[in-house]
């Protein structure tokens, strides 16, 4: 089945926003296909190399990724705070696809690691230092590519070690602008959309529902800094007065906050953080201030299912109403990714890390080598232009009927297809609110310009 019917069958109603984004266009390596691996493919002089890495250097006597296998790492959040929630399904998503691609008969040619407690590290909390050390282990390890991270604090300060020593990065959920345009080598991926285009999607919706004295409510963290700029840009340009309120989410002064909030006649609210903002909203409620009586909006960073319960604990729902953007994923995929591991409390970004290995993998496989570079190469040709296919085993069908067929990988989580910068080419979010009952349900889809058009 297309992509376009799942979505169709996903959900009645679908809403068609265009964000028109600029691309500053970065040259990538140049693409081969041999028989035998070859040795690491040099980065080309035309590629800006990786910075020097807030993690230090590459360790040393660290086997080589070009080994005749692909080898797959994760650096996923599975302790701390914040983005933990997430973590397990992250998890369970990149090891059911690497089940998948071994039931399809692996990678033509290739041998394919299992992931394992070698393969799979914790990002702890974000910006803390865990990212270094995973990385690092990964490095050692020999893998060939890395899904992860998905803090943009634990992307910015991970790619310049991974990238630089000549590895494949693809961040299933950080979206700081500023990635597009890191000097990777060519090496970084994300199947995440970045805050310029989240941001233009939330600055639309609130504009759309008539507000006209907004505040957006952000931490000084980067990720919610730069999203909070997207979007009080954007509401600038529709002539929607805006006021910005920022918190330090070591020490946030929510009370203060709440205070400025509930003391001003603002009609729309809207939050950027991640899950500290319970504690802010919690605060609202207690003051009368609830999405019955203003308009509130999230991020990403903290719309789970488990929001409400910890915002309103008891009473999660007086949320009602509260609505956000969050990645779009094709039920049928969340229902295996249940299926496949019982218990996960939330899916977010979960179709996002599955695609992430199955792009992988086939890009390999069209590259018939676990050479990074010429991975990197490959991750663009399999997700767009060519002859769609929806699931690793029939893509990796036509690749092994004729290895030189263009194939084009719609995934779990849409379109996909990568831009010159690593960015999705196209991301459907699903607009989402809390109901009566605390969940997040579904109110139609929206849609980012295709930039690879």
């Amino acid at each position: 089945m297309s992509t376009a019917a799942r979505l169709r069958r996903a959900l009645p109603v679908v809403l068609t926003v265009v964000f028109l984004v600029v691309a500053v266009v970065v040259v990538r390596g140049a693409s081969g296909q041999d028989g035998a691996p070859p040795p690491v493919t040099p980065i080309p002089d035309s590629v800006a190399p990786a910075p020097p890495s807030p993690c230090g250097p590459p360790p040393a006597g660290g086997r080589s990724p070009v080994d005749g296998v692909l080898t797959i790492g994760t650096i996923v959040p599975l302790t701390g705070r914040e983005l933990d929630a997430t973590g397990p399904a992250l998890t369970a998503a990149t090891e059911m696809a690497v089940r998948d691609v071994s039931a399809a008969g692996g990678v033509p040619g290739l041998g394919l690691a299992p992931l394992g407690p070698g393969t799979q590290r914790d990002s702890g909390v974000p910006g803390s230092g865990a990212t270094c050390a995973a990385a690092t282990a990964l490095l050692t390890a020999g893998t060939d590519a890395v899904v992860g991270p998905s803090a943009s604090v634990d992307s910015s300060a991970a790619y310049p070690a991974l990238t630089g020593a000549g590895r494949v990065m693809v961040s299933p959920a950080s979206t700081l602008s500023a990635l597009s345009d890191a000097p990777d080598g060519g090496l970084f991926f994300r199947t995440a959309s970045s805050n310029d285009v989240q941001g233009g999607a939330l600055a639309a919706l609130v504009a759309e529902d008539g507000n006209r004295n907004v505040a957006v409510v952000t931490s000084t963290e980067p990720y919610a800094t730069d999203l909070s700029d997207s979007i009080v840009e954007d509401l600038k340009g529709r002539s929607v007065p805006t006021t910005v309120l920022t918190y330090d989410p070591e020490a946030p002064r929510f009370n203060d906050i709440a205070g400025q909030l509930a003391g001003a006649p603002y009609d729309g609210i809207v939050f950027v953080g991640f899950t500290e903002v319970a504690g802010l909203v919690n605060n609202l409620l207690s003051r009368g201030v609830t999405p019955a009586n203003r308009k509130m909006y999230g991020s990403e960073g903290f719309l789970f299912n488990t929001f409400a319960q910890q915002a309103s604990p008891g009473a999660p729902g007086r949320l009602a109403g509260f609505r956000g953007f969050v990645p779009w994923a094709d039920p049928g995929f969340n229902e295996r990714l249940k299926a496949f591991r019982g218990g996960l409390a939330d899916l977010t970004h979960g179709a996002q890390a599955y695609d992430a290995v199955i792009a992988v993998s086939l890009a390999a496989a069209a590259a018939g080598t676990d050479d990074p570079a010429r991975i990197a190469t490959q991750l663009p040709q399999v997700t767009r232009g060519g002859q769609k296919c929806a699931d690793y085993a029939a893509c990796v069908a036509l690749l092994r009927q004729n290895p030189a067929t263009d194939i084009d990988y719609d995934g779990a989580s849409g379109p996909l297809g990568f831009t010159p910068q690593g960015d999705p080419c196209q991301v459907v979010y699903l607009l989402s609110a809390f109901d009566d009952a605390s969940g997040l349900q579904a109110l139609g889809l929206r849609y980012s310009a295709d930039r690879c058009a």
